[in-house]
Formats: structure tokens, sequence, C-alpha cells
């Protein structure tokens, strides 16, 4: 997630982890078992986008990643995404770890 913020350039979106107290509260449809099987976003119009359709959500927000939310809007596009990320996503927590600095010690 700190990778995410750190590509948030212009701090378009708001970002809460799945252990903040409002993450359930949110969107009242999603369960706990939801949110930890895969990543989600919602609209400010209320709709809740999951996966690789929460990723190009995010894309279109992030300068960075506007080319690859380009790619996801190509007919196809978005079916290969979510293969790709129902692949990537077994492992996020080990995943996440990699990308994630950690703090030295003293």
């Amino acid at each position: 997630m700190r990778l995410w913020m750190r590509l948030d350039w212009f701090h378009r979106l708001d970002w809460r982890p799945l252990n903040h107290p409002e993450a359930l509260t949110l969107a009242p449809g999603l369960t706990r078992q939801a949110l930890e099987s895969a990543m989600h976003c919602l609209s400010r119009q209320g709709t809740v986008y999951r996966g690789a359709r929460a990723f190009r959500f995010m894309a279109t927000h992030i300068p960075l990643l506007a080319p690859l939310a380009l790619l996801l809007c190509i007919p196809g596009g978005l079916w290969i995404a979510e293969r790709l990320y129902a692949k990537i996503s077994r492992p996020r927590q080990q995943l996440s770890r990699w990308f994630t600095r950690r703090q030295p010690t003293r």
C-alpha cells in the first residue's frame, strides 16, 4: 500500500488499509473475508471495484499508471488483467513485504 501511496503524487485517492476501523463501514456490503481476498476501491458515487477493476480505477487516478489504465480499457484487456490479478493476489502478503521498506534496527 505504501508503494501505491507514493505513486499518488496529487493525493487524488483516499487510502484505507484493511485493518482500519472504517474499512468495513465505508462499504456496508463487504465482509472482512471479501476485503482480505482482493483489493477494493470505493468511488465517490458508491461503486465498489474489486481486484483488476480496482487496479484500473486506481490507475486512472495515478498519472504514472495512466498508460496501464488505457490498456485495461482495450477490449480483452480487463479479462487478461483479471486472470493475472488472480495469480498475483494469492501471494499478496508476501509481495507486499518485498515492496515495503523496513525500518532499520538500532
